[in-house]
């Protein structure tokens, strides 16, 4: 109620202000005054309209919100998604949310319509004031339920089992996900490499084997990743301690990560996660370690490395966020004129990306940023290739062991075992 109270004299002082109004909205809003919410969301859009569309378009979203939680005035929830839209016509909100209104109304056509439209702007960051949008996957949800409606059955197919793979649905959605891959008998036309692998153990006894036994390497006891990345980083630096590393979709805070391992050599650094499960692990077993709870795709990594790092020079870069069009979304989104990596692990998923797109894609952006492809095609087994390994300019010249790219699997274990 602090907030509330502060706000409300705010307002009293300058009733015309557009950002006093949305937060006195959203203050309402938090306390269940759906009618007051309403209009202060209102008033901030009118107020907005020609000076700040995103708070304009997001205020009239969330006038819309207010309507959809009474379930009593359908027709003016489709007449403010329309007006939002009209007000900015380059996001994905309005266009979803229609989307569901048409599908409700079983008007497939004109939801098929929506979704396609919506999907054209998926790349914008989060409005200031949520509105129920979790992200793509929900377009490409209700994407899936309307091709099959207008008779689209592969392409239906294809999406679901792309969600399927995809960490970020929700578990209410997830279920309505799985289900449906059964019933239309989905999971068993996946290519059986999609399971997970365990992980390929390194151990003390390895060493001898080691293709370059880097400096130091003879006191790695064990290591974390699922396919020596760990060790490829330390390898390529010749055993660099007090590193820093950035890593973009961390998964566990030691099973199968790779920055573990650089944490015994003195590495600092940040990792960005979105599972609830894992950031709680990362606060009770790293709990000297960043893992920041943020989306990948919307992240702003010269501002993180700058406040969290301090250089925009980083030893070690992992990108990894499932499935292989949001990796490369991630990688769209570093500004490889300000930021600078030494290694970058780049997870493609090759084996199990249906576009078969992403990791020529990838492989031309980092060329033209200036990297080198050291291992193209890293797989846990014989018939996996999930990762490419690259490196800077300068430390592909300090590398004593030579480049393995042109293999349509590279057997990790090959790469850097003897």
């Amino acid at each position: 109620m602090e907030r509330l109270k502060e706000y409300l004299h705010k307002y009293i002082q300058d009733p015309l202000d557009p950002y006093v109004n949305a937060e006195l909205g959203q203050e309402y809003e938090n306390i269940g005054q759906g009618a007051a919410a309403l209009s202060y969301f209102l008033r901030a859009s009118e107020l907005t309209y020609d000076s700040d569309p995103v708070l304009a378009y997001n205020g009239i979203l969330k006038t819309w919100l207010q309507l959809n939680r009474t379930k009593r005035r359908k027709k003016y929830e489709k007449g403010q998604l329309e007006q939002a839209i009209a007000y900015l016509p380059t996001r994905p909100e309005a266009y979803l949310f229609l989307c569901r209104w048409y599908s409700e109304r079983e008007e497939w056509m004109i939801a098929n319509m929506y979704a396609d439209l919506g999907l054209q702007y998926v790349y914008e960051d989060p409005l200031p004031y949520d509105v129920g949008y979790k992200g793509e996957w929900e377009l490409r949800f209700q994407k899936a339920f309307v091709c099959w409606y207008i008779g689209q059955r592969k392409l239906s197919e294809q999406i679901w089992l792309e969600l399927f793979n995809n960490p970020y649905v929700d578990e209410k959605h997830r279920e309505t996900v799985v289900n449906n891959c059964i019933n239309f008998n989905l999971i068993d036309k996946r290519p059986e490499q999609t399971t997970w692998h365990d992980l390929l153990p390194y151990k003390n006894s390895d060493y001898k084997n080691l293709k370059y036994q880097f400096k130091g390497a003879i006191n790695v006891k064990e290591n974390y990743s699922q396919c020596y990345q760990d060790m490829f980083v330390l390898s390529a630096l010749d055993g660099k301690k007090n590193g820093t590393y950035l890593e973009i979709g961390a998964g566990r805070p030691y099973y199968g990560n790779n920055t573990a391992l650089l944490k015994a050599w003195g590495y600092k650094g940040v990792s960005l996660d979105i599972s609830k499960e894992f950031l709680k692990l990362w606060k009770e077993q790293r709990p000297n370690d960043i893992c920041l709870d943020q989306d990948a795709r919307f992240a702003d990594y010269t501002k993180i490395c700058d406040e969290h790092i301090n250089s925009r020079y980083i030893d070690y870069l992992q990108l990894d966020v499932d499935p292989a069009s949001n990796t490369y979304k991630v990688l769209q989104k570093i500004n490889f004129n300000e930021l600078q990596f030494g290694i970058i692990t780049y997870e493609h998923d090759y084996y199990c990306d249906n576009s078969k797109s992403y990791r020529d894609k990838s492989r031309k952006l980092l060329q033209e940023a200036g990297y080198v492809l050291m291992a193209g095609n890293i797989s846990p087994d014989n018939n996996s290739p999930y990762e490419d390994w690259w490196v800077s300019e300068d430390i592909y010249q300090k590398i004593p062991y030579p480049p393995d790219t042109n293999k349509r699997v590279l057997f990790a274990k090959d790469f850097l075992l003897n």
